[in-house]
């Protein structure tokens, strides 16, 4: 019976850690969501400022000079998508 108890209690002590660390990293989560559209905007603008500027910003081509301007489907593709 003792045995039972001593468990129960580390159980239950368990549970109560887990329990205020997964408060502690939903309030975190939190704060990390809040600040992430913030950043991925400004890191969208600099790509196409990037791409603006005459140079492929796609996976294939990535800091190539683009000829002449010309548009790149690679570079729309990424630079568009949602």
């Amino acid at each position: 019976m003792e045995a039972i108890k001593k468990n129960l209690k580390s159980l239950v002590e368990e549970n109560t850690a887990l329990r205020l660390e997964n408060s502690k990293l939903r309030e975190r989560l939190g704060e990390v969501e809040a600040d992430t559209p913030v950043k991925a905007k400004h890191v969208r603008e600099s790509v196409r400022r990037i791409y603006k500027d005459g140079f492929h910003v796609c996976n294939d081509f990535y800091g190539q000079r683009r000829e002449q301007d010309e548009e790149c489907m690679f570079c729309d593709e990424l630079l568009y998508r949602e």
